[in-house]
């Protein structure tokens, strides 16, 4: 009794196993299948801007802005979170100070 249960719940997860195995290898070739689509276009791309010497600029007018914007956000995230490790830090002492954790003397 016992055995035939513990068989049938083996056999389930083996087969469970198996449908998630292939599951995973039908993912793995779908995205293989997409970056060799964007290598190809991308190439498609690099041989159309050697060609016309108006889209290369462009490109790189477009690359740039990109950089810009990119550099841009990180620098108000990166002030963002000085801000609010600063305010943070400002409220602890706050509460310090409150509860008579710290006292601060006078000379």
């Amino acid at each position: 009794m016992f055995y035939g249960r513990f068989k049938q719940k083996t056999k389930n997860e083996i087969t469970s196993f198996l449908y998630l195995f292939s599951q995973a290898f039908e993912t793995k070739n779908s995205l293989m299948g997409q970056r060799n689509s964007l290598a190809n276009a991308s190439g498609g791309l690099g041989n159309l801007s050697n060609s016309v010497p108006g889209i290369g600029r462009l490109i790189e007018g477009i690359q740039k802005k990109k950089y810009r914007e990119t550099l841009i956000i990180g620098v108000v995230v990166a002030i963002l979170v000085c801000f609010t490790i600063w305010y943070v830090f400002l409220i602890v002492i706050y509460i310090l100070l409150r509860d008579g954790f710290i006292v601060l003397s006078t000379l």
